[in-house]
């Protein structure tokens, strides 16, 4: 015999599932499904767990219990190349959201100088103690913010240009870099799934229990310098990335 929080959980999964619960919004509180399925707290708290283990609500502070997106922002490779080019009007992840027919933007919130940390610079090539330029930004889609970026680019690299400032920059980092004579060439990018911080999930919207996408870039030019280390934190639900199309080439120290 199916229990009565497995029915429950039936119940709310076909009702998210035929959308009368979108994506982002919060089913009932415990209260109000305990007076419609006439059940207990503890039953209600018990269906509930089940869909978050399915993957399908969110516990999120202060908010209730939210229904997780299930058609995120796809960010492919190709996203760098679409903005390479000087004079353009939108960045990598405006152009991915564009193409999507999502409303997406990036918000700049901070810009300053700093002595380079010793992980920064280490993947910058760089002493540690090193002045650098780090950029802060907040990578909107739709009404939400859904990706966390922070960026360390060498001083001596950027100073005096409007990447040193507290500004959008027009057609985003790399166009900007390539208009100064340093066009990116190459990215290694690490891709790893954690919980967030105390931030992150406050500025992402999330249960400090909902993992992120966590992402750590260094961008080169074609002599291998480094130009810019990016990490972003992005909300798993909201976010894809793909590597699509990526040439197979035999190993040639085999």
């Amino acid at each position: 015999m199916t229990s009565r929080y497995q029915q429950v959980a039936d119940a709310l999964r076909a009702a998210i599932l035929r959308g009368d619960y979108a994506p982002g919004e919060t089913i009932p509180s415990q209260a109000e499904l305990c007076e419609t399925y006439r059940v207990s707290r503890w039953t209600i708290r018990q269906a509930v767990a089940v869909l978050e283990r399915e993957g399908l609500v969110t516990p999120v502070r202060k908010r209730g219990t939210v229904v997780r997106n299930r058609h995120p922002v796809r960010l492919p490779l190709s996203r760098y190349s679409a903005a390479l080019s000087p004079g353009g009007r939108l960045g990598p992840w405006e152009t991915a959201c564009e193409r999507q027919g999502i409303d997406g933007r990036a918000e700049v919130v901070g810009v300053r100088r700093l002595a380079a940390p010793a992980d920064i610079a280490a993947l910058l090539e760089v002493e540690e103690g090193t002045t650098v330029v780090y950029r802060r930004r907040h990578m909107w889609a739709r009404d939400r913010v859904a990706q966390v970026q922070e960026a360390w680019m060498p001083h001596d690299l950027v100073a005096g240009t409007p990447l040193a400032r507290a500004r959008k920059i027009v057609g985003g980092v790399y166009a900007m870099l390539a208009q100064l004579g340093h066009p990116p060439a190459t990215v290694t990018e690490t891709v790893r799934a954690r919980l967030p911080t105390a931030e992150e999930a406050r500025v992402l919207g999330l249960g400090v229990g909902t993992p992120v996408l966590a992402l750590e870039r260094v961008t080169r030019d074609h002599q291998g310098v480094a130009l810019e280390v990016l990490r972003a934190a992005a909300d798993a639900d909201r976010v894809e990335l793909l590597y699509d199309n990526l040439p197979l080439t035999p190993d040639e120290t085999d």
